[in-house]
């Protein structure tokens, strides 16, 4: 792989934070952590061990099971792994995957707002 991205990302995809010329990035989760170490105020997770244990749970999810059900539907759709038939079945199990995991983080982000964290997961 050749070009900016991949220079700055051995996986050559997003996210990729870049800060300053010898700072590079990559996976959400380290990204997370590095903007919080590097820029403390305003704190991105709440201040409870429990609120930061419950937004790092969510991104978790996100990060395996919600990746997973996009990276199937994306080998599908673009790259054509499957066709006819078998590519609508999947499609169709990809959605109803999909519309699953947005209802629980729908659910599971109303209760951070219950538990004190708010805009974002910043403290008021």
């Amino acid at each position: 792989m050749t070009g900016p991205l991949a220079q700055a990302n051995p996986r050559a995809e997003v996210p990729l934070l870049i800060d300053g010329p010898d700072v590079r990035i990559f996976e959400s989760t380290v990204i997370l952590e590095y903007i919080e170490e590097r820029w403390p105020q305003p704190p991105l997770l709440p201040r409870s061990p429990a609120a930061r244990a419950f937004a790092r749970q969510t991104e978790e999810i996100c990060d395996t099971q919600y990746e997973a059900i996009n990276w199937g539907w994306g080998e599908i759709l673009w790259f054509r792994r499957a066709e006819g038939e078998l590519a609508k079945q999947l499609g169709a199990e990809a959605r109803r995957q999909t519309r699953l995991m947005q209802e629980w983080l729908a659910d599971r982000l109303g209760q951070a707002v219950r538990q004190g964290s708010r805009r974002g997961g910043r403290q008021p």
